[in-house]
């Protein structure tokens, strides 16, 4: 049997949706799994539905304040019967709450509004105590951070919240902040043809033409010399026409005296 104080500390870190396996002791040892649908701020009184029973859990106390019993009830049209006394308490599974990051800040659930004890805030890098001094507002950094404003890059996914005295809540985080400017990666269009691209391509296909035919240049770049050229070419060769006697160079014939 677990020590009744242990059980009842173990109940106040319960909240709505919890599931719990449960094992009183009555003429037997009954165990059975429940959901919890109602608590008591504060306290350690629970409500838990199971398959077909209403059970609620309530804690004694002795004179000096000590917890000496939790006791399993069942509630019934008929009234409210004792079963036993509570032995054993395990927690299956706790149920995940939402909590927004917005512009305006982290969103306080409801039930934290106004809070003004000490929260105990788990996440991924471990655990801490603050006191929500002056009460916590409608949207308050501090249900996360426990003091001061929200970094603005965060990276928790799951965080669990508990009040002194009260249930643990598991929550998702959502963020829904505008991102900033320096938080935005760079981006730009991909890259595409432009004039400026082309005309480089261009240069380097006449560069490697060039390379191949070195008149090549001169017959792209300029039209008027590529025909002064052709001409050249066409008149190398002489010209014969009718009647006329293409004009020899032949070396004189020097006649030697007797």
């Amino acid at each position: 049997m677990t020590d009744p104080t242990t059980l009842a500390d173990s109940l106040r870190t319960v909240g709505p949706g919890t599931r719990l396996e449960l094992t009183w002791n009555e003429n037997c040892q009954t165990t059975t799994t429940g959901v919890v649908t109602d608590f008591e701020r504060g306290g350690a009184d629970r409500r838990v539905e199971t398959a077909d029973r209403t059970l609620y859990l309530t804690h004694s106390r002795s004179d000096a304040g000590v917890t000496i019993a939790v006791t399993v009830t069942e509630i019934t049209l008929e009234g409210v019967t004792d079963l036993g006394t509570l032995q054993e308490l395990a927690i299956i599974d706790r149920p995940i709450e939402t909590l927004r990051l917005t512009d305006a800040g982290v969103e306080v659930p409801p039930y934290y509004v106004g809070y003004e004890g000490f929260l105990t805030i788990s996440d991924s890098q471990g655990s801490h105590d603050s006191r929500m001094l002056g009460g916590l507002d409608e949207y308050d950094d501090r249900l996360l951070t426990g003091f001061g404003p929200l970094p603005e890059t965060y990276n928790e996914d799951i965080v669990e919240i508990t009040p002194w005295g009260g249930p643990t809540r598991r929550f998702e985080i959502i963020d829904q902040r505008t991102p900033s400017e320096d938080s935005q990666p760079l981006a730009g269009p991909p890259l595409q043809a432009t004039p400026t691209t082309a005309r480089l391509a261009a240069t380097r296909t006449d560069a490697l033409d060039r390379a191949q035919d070195p008149n090549q240049d001169q017959d792209r770049s300029c039209p008027r010399n590529r025909a002064s050229t052709d001409r050249h070419r066409t008149h190398t060769a002489p010209v014969s026409r009718p009647g006329h006697r293409p004009v020899t160079h032949q070396p004189p014939v020097r006649h030697h005296e007797q």
